[in-house]
């Protein structure tokens, strides 16, 4: 890049040159729209004619106000191509392992205070660049598979001016094919409708029937449960009855035997 830039080219020479960051040139490729006051980055802006990454983002760890001078220096690029976006694309992946996707932080004490503050060390590059790109985010492609997209869909945009369409990341099964056939099919909407009203008030009348079956079994057995215990008690009760009586006989006996005697 640099080398690009202090080539001695006439100006406006490199127009139809074009400027790919991927992984770490991704992120090169963000620092170097930092502002700055060599303006280095307005230079970039007016050499090369699309910028394009992937795979990457801007790295803050070791600065935490890197972020918002490079956003500040892509603003003021941006208003140089008021015409289209900065980016003419940025390809990020959610299953890339060399992206933090929705940003990490790290957590560490201060030698004086020992106050705990939070640095965040990537923040989600594609809120960060959506407004200045045409982002492009893959859901289950790999960091090596987000590189080898981004190359082919740059040589598209270079060769025919314009990118191509974003494939499916995956294919429905054939039963899911099958149900969406069945979706598409011609038939009455009114009927279609009132199969469903049927369904749902026989599932709706079959559920009440098995709830209140379920409730009349739960009170039978409630009530066999007090009844048991009822007669449990009862039959306590006649047996202390029977002892007592047995006894007072015991004793009567005992009684008469004494006046006897």
């Amino acid at each position: 890049m640099r080398s690009a830039l202090s080539a001695g080219v006439e100006p406006g020479r490199l127009k139809a040159v074009d400027l790919l960051g991927l992984s770490r040139g991704h992120v090169a490729l963000m620092a170097c729209c930092e502002a700055k006051p060599s303006a280095v980055h307005l230079t970039l802006n007016k050499q090369f004619r699309h910028l394009m990454a992937g795979g990457g983002c801007i790295w803050q760890a070791s600065d935490a106000s890197l972020e918002s001078r490079i956003l500040q220096g892509i603003r003021e690029m941006s208003a140089e191509r008021p015409n289209s976006k900065l980016f003419s694309m940025v390809v990020l992946g959610r299953m890339d392992m060399a992206t933090q996707w929705n940003g990490d932080v790290i957590i560490h004490k201060t030698r004086r205070a020992k106050n705990h503050v939070v640095r965040i060390l990537y923040a989600a590059h594609a809120e960060q660049i959506a407004p200045f790109a045409d982002v492009r985010v893959l859901n289950l492609a790999g960091h090596m598979e987000i590189l080898k997209t981004t190359l082919a869909w740059a040589d598209s945009l270079c060769r025919h001016g314009r990118l191509p369409s974003i494939e499916p990341d995956a294919l429905a099964d054939d039963l899911c094919s099958i149900l969406a056939d069945i979706g598409r099919s011609d038939v009455d909407s009114t009927v279609a409708v009132r199969a469903v009203d049927d369904a749902s008030w026989d599932y709706d009348n079959n559920k009440h029937e098995h709830q209140t079956e379920q409730q009349n079994k739960n009170n039978h057995n409630k009530q066999t449960k007090m009844d048991t215990k009822t007669n449990y008690k009862q039959q306590n009760n006649n047996n202390n009855n029977n002892n007592n009586n047995n006894n007072n006989t015991t004793t009567t006996a005992n009684n008469n035997s004494k006046n006897q005697k």
